[in-house]
């Protein structure tokens, strides 16, 4: 079941562009969804979806997954409506068994189901309540973030994490089901070495996840680590401040640290590959030869005209989604290989062997693109810090398994190479 979960979210269409034809057709089908479902009508259920759906989830394992969801889950109680635009109508679900997961629907213009997305809901016992509050002020957005000092140290450096890609709250957790407390893990176990730290909750993401995907560019996040690292300058004048830029946060972090100049870099887990390339890598994993094309050909117009005129198909709706298009326009025309090259302080580049999002290749292509950087290369350790096997399924567990501790190397490696910084 968890391997189809994780299928589904892979799958999961938000944006597909319809008109608000058939609107009575489009109310029909939860209703039918619902009924289909508690009795068991498998045949019947999976002609509610459409075509493009099925092509990725074949009738038969979706047959399979939604008995097996009824068996751990009970009957449909209610679908409820919880946005209606001129593309599509969404509809989120409950059930009489257990409400930890989530279930959502989108019905689109023919009244067909476009997507379904399920994932586990973020609870109470794996959020952490967030104490040593500092916030930084821009304009009108208040960015918060938390901020540990050792009590016992005279100005003791300070570590700025820098979330990866995609809404990652402060603690390395989101609210599609990523429960890693990566970043509070690492920064706790840091202050025990005394070192301090500050996290802080990205755009769309935590405390302000409100704002406008549309307003946010590369150049927003950038911005606001350029203004984390001046008011700790200004606050711990003494100190020494240090960046941990996580996947795509090392990438805003390099030309942040360009010109609001910090004493040392981590790049973990970082990909070589700019977004243009490393975004059709991961289409070519998932996707037939036809949307490959269809992708590097949207991506050949953003980068030329800084827009998306043309409409993209629905299963590449969500990675084209009309919202996403400014960032994607501010973020290809960076090169990793390029900034890594422009710092002038101490990097450490860190890259584990069991990373299923990013090669050890590319820490040691971006390795070699500076001239004050060491390569840690840690044996079995997984995307998310995590000591991890060969099992693949394994691995992805690890991500909605917050309590996990850190791999044993990581730490005692960040530790002695901020202590090195002169």
């Amino acid at each position: 079941m968890k391997n189809l979960l994780l299928l589904l979210y892979s799958v999961c269409v938000w944006e597909c562009t319809f008109s608000q034809e058939n609107a009575s057709l489009r109310s029909k089908t939860p209703l039918d969804f619902r009924l289909r479902f508690n009795l068991e009508n498998d045949s019947s259920v999976v002609r509610l979806f459409d075509t493009s759906f099925l092509r990725l989830v074949p009738g038969k394992a979706l047959r399979e997954y939604l008995r097996t969801f009824k068996d751990k889950f009970g009957y449909l109680n209610a679908l409820s409506l919880q946005n209606s635009t001129t593309t599509e109508d969404q509809y989120a679900a409950s059930f009489t068994l257990d409400s930890n997961f989530i279930m959502r629907l989108s019905v689109n213009r023919s009244g067909k189901i476009s997507s379904m997305f399920i994932r586990p809901k973020v609870t109470s016992d794996t959020s952490v309540k967030h104490t040593n509050n500092i916030w930084l002020k821009k304009f009108n957005l208040n960015i918060p973030g938390s901020i540990l000092i050792p009590p016992a140290v005279v100005h003791p450096p300070i570590v700025i994490f820098v979330a990866g890609s995609g809404p990652t709250d402060r603690n390395g957790n989101n609210e599609f089901g990523l429960r890693t407390n990566a970043y509070l893990k690492i920064s706790t176990a840091l202050l025990e070495k005394g070192i301090g730290s500050l996290r802080y909750d990205k755009r769309l993401s935590g405390e302000i996840y409100k704002v406008d995907e549309r307003s946010v560019l590369v150049d927003s996040l950038v911005d606001d680590l350029r203004g984390w690292i001046n008011k700790l300058r200004i606050e711990y004048p003494n100190s020494k401040i240090v960046i941990f830029g996580h996947s795509e946060g090392a990438l805003v972090g390099m030309v942040a640290a360009q010109t609001s100049p910090v004493d040392g870099f981590v790049s973990a887990c970082a990909s070589s590959l700019n977004y243009e390339k490393l975004l059709l890598k991961q289409i070519r994993s998932k996707y037939q030869p036809d949307l490959q094309i269809e992708a590097k050909s949207i991506l050949d117009e953003i980068k030329m005209t800084d827009k998306m005129n043309s409409s993209s198909s629905p299963l590449l709706s969500t990675i084209f989604r009309p919202s996403i298009i400014p960032f994607l326009s501010s973020i290809i025309k960076i090169e990793p290989t390029v900034e890594i090259a422009k710092l002038k302080c101490p990097i450490l580049f860190i890259q584990g062997t069991q990373d299923l999002q990013v090669d050890s290749n590319d820490a040691i292509l971006l390795r070699k693109h500076c001239k004050n950087g060491q390569l840690k290369i840690i044996s079995g350790m997984n995307h998310i810090f995590i000591s991890v096997n060969n099992d693949e399924a394994s691995n992805i567990n690890t991500y909605s398994s917050p309590d996990l501790p850190l791999h044993k190397e990581l730490v005692p490696i960040i530790t002695s190479f901020i202590n090195l910084i002169k």
